[in-house]
């Protein structure tokens, strides 16, 4: 533990260390690293403000899930390359002055590889920069696939290129890209993470899109609730609610939702007023038969449901109350809040 709580805070620039940190290559060597921000290929052009070693450090819940993940994919022929872990807020900081900065002429070669069809001033505007990140809790990462050769597969992008294509289920993505794209995005689920990223630019969270942070999907993160570091860990409603509403960013995921639900609850009226005990399955069978579906085709996650049973239903009351009061516009920002705090 001296040895992690050494090397963060040398990456943090002499901050304490978050408890239960450690150092991914200690967790499973087999995983390769190519920490952009460590040197000068990344968006910015030089080293980033606390990564003074190029080096991954997780909280250890996320490393040895992402171990786990390794084992699957290295019997299949691939493995895990990371980009990017844990990140100090003054990364993250620079990040921000960088961005309110305009672009020279040493920057344009840099624009049209990381940026060629947004302007750098749109880049916070349009949510591919915040001013928190989830990599500052030590359980997100950016990661994609390689070969057993270090040879990256095809994944339709690269890293860190903010462009709607990056998002995971882009539909203009195809082919061994989307492939790639779905089995890293399965076999990391598989290992209980999520994958933040939403499909196209147009998510109706917001007119912004979820950056990708890696060639493959956006970053992934435990599902922890708020990546946090264990599974689906919250100390109350109030704090899981904004994570319930996050996982149901899309219009379409909550219009399902409020479908099922409702005739679900008018079947089982039915069946309560004519005494006819079968219909009171109606609703368990109906709304969970609409909405999990919803998840993985619309949103790509896997239903809160699972974690928190009994707040997922106290949640899904409360987002259907207010989809009747015509407050969709305030669950779009809490959806939007979230996703730009935990990317």
């Amino acid at each position: 533990m001296t040895a992690v709580v050494g090397l963060v805070g040398l990456l943090a620039g002499g901050a304490a260390a978050p408890p239960g940190f450690t150092v991914l290559r200690e967790v499973d060597p087999s995983i390769r690293h190519d920490v952009r921000y460590a040197g000068e290929r990344n968006f910015t052009g030089g080293v980033v403000d606390g990564y003074e070693e190029p080096e991954c450090l997780l909280a250890r819940p996320a490393a040895e899930a992402l171990r786990r993940a390794q084992r699957v994919l290295l019997r299949r022929g691939y493995s895990l390359l990371v980009y990017d872990c844990y990140r100090p807020q003054r990364a993250v900081d620079r990040f921000v002055r960088w961005a309110g900065e305009e672009d020279g002429p040493d920057d344009l070669a840099r624009k049209a590889e990381f940026y060629p069809r947004v302007e750098r001033g749109r880049l916070i505007p349009d949510g591919y920069i915040a001013e928190k990140s989830g990599h500052s809790r030590g359980s997100t990462v950016d990661v994609t696939l390689v070969e057993l050769s270090g040879r990256e597969v095809d994944m339709g992008t690269a890293f860190d290129f903010f462009d709607p294509l990056s998002h995971t289920d882009d539909p203009r993505v195809t082919g061994a890209a989307r492939a790639n794209r779905q089995l890293l995005k399965r076999v990391l689920g598989g290992q209980g993470f999520v994958n933040l990223g939403r499909s196209g630019g147009t998510s109706p969270t917001s007119r912004r899109p979820t950056r990708t942070r890696t060639s493959t999907s956006p970053s992934l993160s435990p599902r922890s609730g708020r990546e946090y570091l264990a599974r689906m860990t919250f100390s109350s409603y109030e704090e899981f609610w904004p994570y319930y509403v996050a996982m149901h960013s899309r219009a379409a995921t909550r219009w399902v939702h409020l479908t099922g639900t409702l005739t679900g609850l008018a079947l089982t009226a039915y069946g309560v007023a004519r005494g006819r005990r079968r219909y009171l399955a109606a609703l368990p069978l109906i709304g969970y038969g609409t909405a999990w579906p919803a998840h993985f085709l619309i949103e790509g996650n896997n239903p809160a449901t699972f974690g928190h049973p009994a707040w997922s239903l106290r949640g899904d009351a409360r987002m259907i109350r207010m989809m009747l009061a015509g407050r969709d516009a305030e669950l779009d920002e809490i959806a939007r809040k979230w996703l730009a705090e935990n990317r």
